[in-house]
């Protein structure tokens, strides 16, 4: 096999479970693909270049969070007027771990999305 062979067959998008304490519910959390990162970050954009800290984290959360036992997507965009309701402590644990999956710290967010 050759070298693009193995990168194209390596599984190099992470996951794991991870447990929502004010849910008392588990949830699977993935790394994004480059498609979803560049998708996120461009819709996260606003006019100014200037990231819209509110878009990105629902983006985060809806793109990223998947059911542990049937590996499908837990959320859509239809589901964010209810979500937005939630607890901010289940939902902040959520995006900061997804955060660090992703290895996007603030800065780094920030100099992506102008590229």
């Amino acid at each position: 096999m050759d070298l693009k062979e193995k990168i194209k067959n390596c599984e190099d998008v992470k996951s794991e479970t991870f447990h929502v304490v004010e849910w008392n519910e588990d949830v699977l959390l993935k790394s994004f693909t480059a498609w979803v990162r560049t998708v996120i970050l461009d819709k996260a954009r606003m006019p100014n270049d200037e990231l819209d800290n509110v878009m990105l984290n629902e983006l985060l959360v809806i793109n990223s969070v998947y059911d542990p036992e049937t590996g499908e997507k837990l959320f859509t965009e239809d589901d964010l007027p209810w979500l937005r309701k939630k607890s901010g402590q289940a939902l902040d644990s959520i995006v900061g771990r997804l955060m660090q999956i992703n290895k996007l710290a603030s800065g780094d967010v920030e100099k992506e999305a102008k590229n």
